[in-house]
């Protein structure tokens, strides 16, 4: 069975920017997703492997990336992201 590819699908979205996962969404307005206006990387979701690697634990570190995104998605800009039926992801309202 194929691992499922996190980093595709926050790439493919438009959920992702830079290569740090932040929210595109808040780095494009300026509000760097942390109250103190410091960038908040991999939407918050401490650094337990590497974002490029293939152990099992970088493939956990993406999965929960792919969650922390979708929480941010829905609590603060009411989104969610969803197939778009041709292979890739989108955002819709929630």
């Amino acid at each position: 069975m194929a691992k499922v590819d996190y980093l595709m699908r926050l790439r493919s979205s438009g959920v992702a920017a830079l290569s740090s996962s932040t929210c595109s969404w808040c780095y494009g307005s300026g509000d760097l997703g942390a109250p103190n206006g410091i960038r908040n990387s991999f939407f918050g979701v401490p650094v337990t492997g590497t974002q490029l690697g293939n152990r099992p634990q970088d493939h956990e570190f993406k999965k929960n990336i792919w969650k922390a995104a979708q929480k941010h998605m829905r609590e603060v800009h009411g989104r969610k992201i969803v197939a778009n039926g041709a292979g890739g992801w989108k955002v819709v309202k929630a």
